[in-house]
């Protein structure tokens, strides 16, 4: 956690700030991260200024495509032992606040995008492919696991596969019925709801974990630059470098804390949604084993979990060794004759060194030892549930 305990950063850093898309080292990069947002119905631009014409239609589109999927959630919905319709219902709830809060400081997310950009040109990164190769993956990855489950259904209904229990009670609640009597126009309203159903659900989630990611990779580049320069910590500028640095953690802190604890509890309920879906159907008789398209689609889920977590841990990991080298710098360096100075930068870095972390909205940290509490948790969740199945 942060304290704003620091002195502001020099002036000459910002007073010729470029638009983030205009810099070539991140140009790349930042042109998915664009798209990403635009997917999610957020007109995530360079501009200044003003809600346009065409913000405003993605506005109406996405909240339009939401009433409407919730709607069919809640008169699906029903309290019993295993409902796996609950899970979903929950899960629509947090993406919509997910997605309010993204487009309430979308403003925000791209001046720290400016700021990231300042913190490249201070430590002068080399240009790389690999973090907008990885991006626009991740984007080909998401939209693969949405058609894969739609196309999937689809394809089932198509060639005449019954779509027992929980197909059957989605089907009979219904908010209006249009009477389809071909199997391939049933396939065809499938897909579209069900690719719907997917894209409203979790594409707003994805956006948030890459912009996360590629952040942390971003400053975790410049912490590595600036400790590889052995130069740099000689010069009379180090703190400069080590106060941007800090600046941008602490900001990455701030922007992200709510929306990463919103996308992770979004992650606990898609796990917890699995695992009563898999004991459902193994109740249920005539249904088949966990299908193919369910795992394709949660393990891409849990893919894009342990990275943002990876990611998170190894910042911080990278700004402590930062800490370790600043405090190992000599003292003709760090202050001159200036004793108050000095002591108030040492007990900065030794409080950066033991007590700074990425958090989720302050309720826990995102390190490594969050995978075994979040495995704890999906068995406990589990072994209980398997043991009330069986006094029903």
């Amino acid at each position: 956690m942060f304290e704003n305990r620091i002195s502001p950063l020099a002036s000459n850093l910002c007073s010729q700030k470029q638009p983030f898309a205009a810099i070539p080292i991140l140009r790349r990069s930042v042109k998915p991260i664009r798209f990403y947002f635009f997917l999610s119905c957020i007109d995530f631009s360079d501009e200044k200024c003003t809600i346009r014409v065409r913000e405003k239609i993605l506005l109406v589109a996405y909240n339009i495509l939401w009433i409407l999927n919730l709607a069919s959630k809640i008169s699906c919905f029903r309290v019993s032992f295993v409902d796996v319709n609950s899970f979903s219902l929950i899960s629509k709830f947090l993406s919509y606040i997910l997605w309010c809060i993204v487009y309430r400081r979308k403003a925000f997310l791209k001046h720290f995008l400016d700021e990231v950009c300042d913190l490249t040109q201070l430590i002068r990164l080399k240009d790389k492919n690999r973090l907008a190769v990885g991006l626009k993956a991740s984007i080909a990855l998401l939209m693969a696991a949405i058609f894969v489950k739609s196309t999937y259904t689809a394809i089932r209904i198509l060639i005449g596969v019954r779509l027992d229990a929980i197909y059957n009670k989605r089907d009979t609640c219904r908010i209006f019925q249009i009477h389809l009597h071909s199997r391939s126009e049933k396939a065809i309203a499938k897909f579209i709801t069900r690719l719907l159903d997917h894209y409203v659900d979790w594409n707003i989630q994805f956006a948030v974990a890459v912009m996360y990611c590629f952040c942390c990779s971003e400053i975790e580049r410049a912490i590595c630059n600036l400790c590889n320069q052995q130069q740099w910590f000689l010069s009379q500028d180090i703190w400069q470098r080590y106060y941007t640095i800090r600046k941008c953690v602490q900001v990455l802190e701030e922007r992200f804390s709510l929306p990463i604890f919103i996308f992770c509890m979004r992650s606990f309920v898609e796990f917890f949604r699995l695992l009563s879906h898999s004991l459902d159907r193994a109740r249920t008789k005539g249904l088949t084993k966990f299908s193919v398209q369910s795992g394709m689609y949660s393990l891409v889920i849990l893919v894009v979990f342990v990275v943002v977590i990876v990611r998170a841990n190894s910042l911080m990991e990278s700004y402590k060794k930062l800490c370790r080298k600043m405090i190992a710098v000599s003292e003709d360096v760090l202050y001159q004759n200036d004793d108050f100075e000095m002591n108030r930068r040492w007990i900065l870095m030794m409080d950066d060194k033991c007590n700074i972390g990425l958090s989720a909205w302050g309720m826990f940290y995102l390190k490594k030892k969050l995978f075994i509490t979040a495995v704890a948790s999906v068995v406990s969740y589990g072994v209980i549930l398997y043991q009330f199945r069986g006094l029903q």
